[in-house]
């Protein structure tokens, strides 16, 4: 069985390097982060082809080397964000519909419980309430940019409080923009 990334990456790297060269290739990561993660396949490989892949390999010899999946923002990295995520996700259960339960869907996504919202907690939460895939770049970038405008205009500190959310109906601004980018 494949070992667990969390307690050992470096068995894990040498696992998938099964010609033992200290390399992994693109096909190897994709099945096994299919086999570990519930993402969309074509997703993932249209996230590879567009950029997340340069990243890994910095090289760009199209094979992802032991030193490559250690480094910083390297597939190591990116693995151990997903898990935590999805971990996360499990815990937190779905969200309440921002459009119907406004207050409650803040709540949900306010895990520090301050009564503010970071712009990385609105950006997952639309990306739950748009069916958005963590993978699915064009559309979290259409997510981002619609967010943008709307936190120029009600973010103090960079974060956007409960009272103002509800009392601006930032909700209402965010659902459209699901809405739009769910197509």
């Amino acid at each position: 069985p494949l070992p667990d990334i969390a307690i050992n990456p470096r068995l894990w790297f040498q696992f998938l390097d099964v010609k033992g060269e200290g390399r992994i290739d693109k096909n190897t990561v994709v099945q096994t982060l299919e086999a570990m993660l519930p993402i969309d396949t074509e997703k993932l490989r249209e996230c590879l082809q567009d950029h997340v892949w340069a990243q890994w390999d910095k090289v760009g010899d199209n094979v992802i080397s032991e030193r490559e999946f250690f480094d910083s923002g390297g597939l190591l990295e990116w693995v151990r964000r997903h898990q935590h995520e999805l971990r996360a996700a499990e815990v937190r259960g779905p969200a309440p519909s921002l459009e119907k339960e406004p207050e409650r869907w803040f709540k949900h996504w306010d895990a520090a419980k301050c009564g503010r919202l970071g712009k990385s907690e609105v950006l997952r939460g639309c990306c739950e309430a748009a069916s958005v895939s963590s993978l699915d770049v064009k559309r979290i970038k259409a997510l981002k940019d619609g967010i943008a405008p709307l936190w120029e205009k009600h973010a103090t500190d960079d974060t956007v409080s409960r009272d103002r959310f509800l009392r601006k109906k930032v909700g209402n601004d965010l659902h459209n923009l699901c809405k739009e980018v769910s197509g």
